[in-house]
C-alpha cells in the first residue's frame, strides 16, 4: 500500500513543467496589461507626427503581438502536457 501523504512520483516532473508553463502565461497576460499596454497608450498620444517616438509604438506594438503569439504556444504546450497526463 502505498503511502496517502506521498506527492512524488512519474508523472510529478510533468505536472511541475506544466505548472511552469502556466505561470509563464499569467506573467506575460499580465505584463502585457499592466504595463506595456499603458506605455503604447501613452507614446501614442504624445507621439503625433514624431517620428523617433512612432518607430517606439510601433516596436512596442510587435512586443505586444508577439508575446500574444507566446502566449498562443504555451497554451497549446499546456494542452499537450495535459493529453500526456491524462492519457496515464
Amino acid at each position: 500500500m502505498t503511502n496517502p501523504l506521498q506527492f512524488y512520483n512519474h508523472w510529478t516532473p510533468i505536472m511541475g513543467v506544466k505548472h511552469l508553463l502556466v505561470l509563464s502565461m499569467v506573467v506575460i497576460h499580465f505584463y502585457r496589461g499592466w504595463l506595456l499596454t499603458p506605455k503604447i497608450g501613452r507614446l501614442s498620444a504624445q507621439a503625433g507626427e514624431t517620428p523617433s517616438l512612432s518607430s517606439r509604438v510601433a516596436r512596442l506594438q510587435k512586443l505586444s503581438l508577439d508575446l500574444v503569439k507566446a502566449n498562443l504556444v504555451l497554451g497549446i504546450m499546456v494542452l499537450l502536457v495535459t493529453a500526456v497526463l491524462m492519457s496515464q
